[in-house]
């Protein structure tokens, strides 16, 4: 868990390095270490509450992890969008007139239809105001990504081998060698 606390803010960080003209490594590589991190993450807590809890304890455990993940996905995408939302808006009023194109339309069209909707003129404005707020979003990630090392770091270290059980033929096996 503590490497998944520290790989998924590093591909995060990454991702604010974004540029309009980024190549398809870095985009692949990014997101490929981002995706790394979250996914241990995600799954390692799973692992832990079986391993330090006792049986009784491990089905409510895992709901409750599962509970935190989901709710907190829900909180923070709706807080990353409207970092994004709020960047973006303001962005373009800066590097758009409004008489030649209204900035707010962007959030009506969407990502996919600024090529095909947005005139050209001013397309590479509006790209660079689209990477810059996309590039804000991303901080919230790497915060929220950077604090879970704090509850990383407090898990107790237990192992999740089982210790083998030793049986008469074992040491039966171990006299024949001597």
């Amino acid at each position: 868990m503590i490497m998944a606390s520290i790989i998924a803010p590093i591909g995060e960080g990454l991702l604010t390095t974004f540029t309009v003209d980024a190549t398809f490594s870095q985009w692949f590589g990014y997101q490929a270490l981002t995706g790394m991190g979250i996914g241990m993450g995600m799954q390692q807590p799973m692992l832990a509450v079986q391993a330090a809890l006792p049986l009784d304890d491990v089905p409510v455990a895992t709901s409750i992890i599962i509970f935190m993940q989901t709710l907190g996905g829900a909180i923070f995408l709706a807080i990353g969008q409207s970092v994004f939302q709020t960047r973006l808006v303001s962005n373009l009023e800066v590097v758009i007139p409004q008489a030649l194109f209204d900035p707010s339309k962007i959030l009506k069209i969407g990502a996919t239809d600024i090529w095909a909707r947005v005139p050209h003129q001013i397309l590479p404005d509006v790209l660079a105001a689209f990477n810059n707020a996309l590039t804000k979003a991303w901080t919230v990630s790497i915060c929220m990504s950077a604090l879970t090392l704090l509850g990383s770091l407090s898990m107790e270290w237990k192992s999740v081998k089982k210790e083998k059980k030793k049986t008469a033929v074992s040491e039966i096996e171990k006299g024949q060698k001597l």
